[in-house]
């Protein structure tokens, strides 16, 4: 399963069927709330004591690898936390497992799209950019386009607290994972502006 990289972890009859996401606006994903602490979280047990995260996009953000979340889809493989130097939780990234010998996407596309439709209960209808490029076009070459980049298979939302992105991305010509990211939009801006105030003090 991949990770983030530096430059570079969701209606009440369906969250019936998906105890995953929450009413609440503090309710993050997956048994998460906005307003748990990276402390809460080493308390409850959700982040491992002693071990020092990363720091990435230049020492704003403190990210954790790995986490696995109890009340994830049984399909995620791992997830990765980041807060912010003040150790609030500004983004969550959730990656499946492997989609192996699916040639022509059909187990993808089909796991994708309930996948939308959980996160649309939540968040109402979200902006949607699915399609094949023309050079990877042949119903046998979708997860190439995938892999390439030329193609997208995702999906946007936005509320007033979170932003949330559902995305397949391809890792042969057969196979591939989705991954989930939510962002708290406040703090996601502030840790860039943190960022770019460095980076004009180190030039």
């Amino acid at each position: 399963m991949p990770r983030l990289t530096v430059p570079t972890v969701l209606a009440a009859v369906t969250l019936l069927v998906a105890p995953g996401w929450a009413a609440d606006a503090q309710e993050a994903a997956f048994g998460l709330r906005w307003d748990q602490s990276e402390g809460d979280l080493k308390a409850a047990g959700v982040v491992p004591s002693g071990v020092t995260p990363k720091k990435v996009l230049n020492g704003s953000v403190a990210m954790y690898d790995g986490i696995k979340l109890s009340k994830a889809f049984e399909d995620i493989e791992a997830c990765s936390l980041l807060f912010t130097r003040q150790h609030e939780l500004a983004k969550i990234y959730c990656a499946s497992k492997n989609v192996e010998n699916d040639p022509y996407g059909d187990q993808m596309k089909a796991r994708y799209s309930r996948v939308k439709s959980l996160i649309s209960g939540r968040y109402g209808k979200g902006k949607s950019i699915e399609f094949q490029d023309h050079l990877w076009q042949g119903h046998d070459e979708w997860w190439m386009s995938m892999k390439t980049k030329r193609g997208s298979w995702s999906t946007f939302w936005d509320n007033d607290t979170s932003r949330v992105m559902l995305d397949v991305e391809g890792l042969s010509g057969n196979s591939g994972f989705y991954d989930i990211s939510l962002e708290h939009k406040v703090r996601w801006k502030d840790v860039h502006s943190q960022k770019e105030k460095r980076e004009e003090g180190q030039f």
